[in-house]
């Protein structure tokens, strides 16, 4: 439903969506929804007719095995763990340095040759045994040690801002302080604060209508009671069978909401 007189309040504003998903993707993907202006009704469970939505966590997990599942297919070979390396380039890892881990994904031979450029790292260029990302994947172990060597004593922000400047993918690797504390978390608006919610922010950046937050989440069961009274929903009461839900001080306690369908709101 898009409602004309709402429309400049969010590239959403005036759509209402009813969120039918239970855990996971489902809620988020509707507070990103929300975030953007739309009016999004969580509804559960969900009844009438319509069809059964199969997604397991399973199945999500297996889908993003790129490009292990890829290899698979195409060798009938299982490959072994391989941590934070890339298995099909080279060198794609994590690094220690002096300060803090350093992740390279060096994707093509350009970007290679940008990393030799480093102080240090002229001879690499010229190895015949790094010359092309196929040498560098028979030759990995060799690689990570010449690279080990030389990153070990070496400021890893410093070399990371270094490569970034030249084209070569790459980033230190920061604890979850570290990134609220840097100055582009902030920059890209990931941090929101309102009213004492801190929270974050939504992913997605529009040119024209960016997200906007007009309310913290609520946090007792009385602020659902209010939104639902001036909404005509029927809040969903809390099951007998999870006390700490049902106990009024447990904060977190959001249940989803139900049409009030005795007086024809069905969504």
């Amino acid at each position: 439903m898009w409602n004309e007189s709402t429309a400049t309040q969010g590239s959403l504003a005036g759509v209402r969506v009813i969120d039918a998903s239970r855990v996971l993707g489902g809620p988020f993907a509707g507070q990103v929804l929300a975030d953007h202006g739309a009016d999004v009704i969580k509804v559960e469970p969900p009844d009438g007719d319509g069809q059964f939505v199969d997604s397991t966590l399973y199945d999500i997990g297996a889908s993003p095995l790129h490009p292990h599942l890829a290899n698979f297919h195409l060798s009938g070979k299982t490959p072994l763990r391989a941590g934070n390396r890339h298995p099909n380039i080279c060198p794609c890892d994590v690094f220690g340095t002096h300060t803090t881990p350093l992740f390279l994904a060096v994707g093509n031979n350009r970007h290679f040759s940008t990393l030799c450029l480093l102080p240090g790292q002229e001879d690499l260029a010229s190895d015949s045994r790094f010359a092309t990302n196929s040498e560098r994947n028979q030759n990995r172990d060799a690689l990570r040690v010449e690279l080990v060597k030389l990153l070990s004593s070496r400021d890893g922000g410093v070399i990371a801002r270094k490569l970034i400047e030249a084209g070569v993918p790459c980033a230190p690797v920061q604890t979850i302080d570290q990134v609220l504390a840097d100055p582009h978390t902030r920059h890209r608006g990931m941090i929101v604060d309102l009213d004492g919610y801190r929270g974050t922010g939504s992913p997605i950046k529009l040119s024209r209508t960016s997200a906007q937050y007009r309310r913290s989440p609520p946090l007792l069961p009385s602020t659902q009671t209010k939104y639902c009274a001036s909404t005509g929903l029927i809040p969903r009461p809390t099951p007998t069978c999870c006390p700490d839900l049902a106990d009024p001080e447990f904060k977190t306690n959001v249940r989803a909401c139900r049409p009030d369908v005795s007086q024809g709101n069905q969504l």
